[in-house]
């Protein structure tokens, strides 16, 4: 757990400008998750693990029908439809996943039980206020609210556009 300008220094801004530098590259990172975050000689957090990267708009290289990345970090859509061709949301879906672990501690499914993906369980919609209640700032909590809905085409499909939103709720402060 890191505080809210310490983590949008070391972890939020490096993870969301790596993962649109991959995305300008064509390339879905597909397993963005806290692991796979090492720190840099600066202190900063950079994105690894390429292992499951592959190019937007391809099949994957994996076995037909598998899912893919890590459970608790997985787009919904990819648990229910594993042959869904990853796009950036589910990278967004992913990085809005691990920031929200990173400022509070806690995993969707700690904070909603039946949040995550597994077998299409659904239960009420993150809110603001959910994420208010764990330290989260309302202006940043909205933006994370958004890049984890269930629906996918109205999650973000830009980080660099998450982090924009991230920085003007953190200047809010509400």
């Amino acid at each position: 757990e890191l505080g809210a300008a310490q983590a949008m220094k070391l972890v939020i801004s490096p993870l969301l400008k790596g993962l649109q530098a991959l995305h300008e590259k064509g390339i879905i990172h597909r397993d963005v998750k806290p692991a796979n975050l090492f720190k840099g000689y600066e202190g900063n957090y950079l994105l690894g693990d390429l292992g499951l990267a592959q190019f937007e708009d391809k099949e994957a290289q994996t076995k037909t029908g598998a899912v893919v990345g890590t459970m608790h970090f997985v787009a919904p859509e990819r648990m229910t439809n594993p042959k869904l061709i990853a796009d950036s949301s589910d990278d967004c879906y992913a990085a809005a996943h691990t920031i929200i672990k990173t400022l509070t501690g806690k995993h969707l499914r700690n904070l909603l039980p039946h949040h995550y993906p597994l077998l299409g369980m659904k239960a009420k919609p993150l809110t603001a206020e959910v994420l208010a209640s764990c330290g989260i700032f309302e202006g940043m909590a909205q933006p994370l609210v958004k890049a984890v809905q269930w629906d996918r085409e109205c999650r973000y499909k830009s980080a660099l556009k998450l982090l924009e939103d991230l920085k003007d709720g953190f200047r809010g402060r509400h």
